[in-house]
């Protein structure tokens, strides 16, 4: 880890879960840490918590079942801190229920956040990598991706993807 100190990250899905712990062993690797999600007061607070580390962070708001939100994240993240050496897709949604009560927009958001979303991040952010020679690219998965479990198939096809 010593390599990335001083260096950026983007954390998406950072306003819960362990995306807040992962901008927070990422900030203790002394990287500055852009973290973005949906819910923004506690984006200020796991920025607030980031800073007092004593490394640059920065909160962008994202719902990443909106394509647009998706497309604009990495141009934002760089703005707000520089290039990106690492990107962290961990952003995610869960909705547990029979299948066939899952309604066709439900099984798309699925899709989009879980799914697409990384995909795209993950192209957006690469030409910058490549050019620089450096980078990392890390896809949060789930057990779930390997089990299926019950009333949880089209999240457990997502993880898996």
């Amino acid at each position: 880890m010593q390599e990335l100190q001083g260096r950026n990250a983007l954390v998406t899905g950072g306003s819960g879960g362990i995306g807040v712990h992962i901008a927070r062993a990422l900030a203790g690797a002394e990287m500055n840490v852009v973290v973005s999600g949906r819910r923004e007061d506690v984006l200020a607070s796991v920025v607030d918590d980031i800073r007092g580390r004593g490394v640059r962070a920065e909160a962008v708001t994202a719902d990443l079942a909106v394509r647009e939100r998706v497309e604009s994240l990495i141009g934002q993240a760089e703005a707000a801190i520089g290039p990106l050496d690492v990107l962290v897709n961990n952003a995610g949604v869960e909705l547990t229920s029979s299948f066939t009560k899952l309604s066709p927009d439900e099984l798309s958001s699925l899709v989009d956040v879980n799914l697409t979303a990384p995909m795209l991040l993950t192209r957006a952010v690469l030409p910058g990598m490549l050019e620089r020679g450096r980078g990392h690219v890390v896809f949060i998965s789930s057990v779930a991706g390997k089990a299926g479990p019950a009333y949880d198939a089209p999240y457990a096809a997502t993880k898996a993807g």
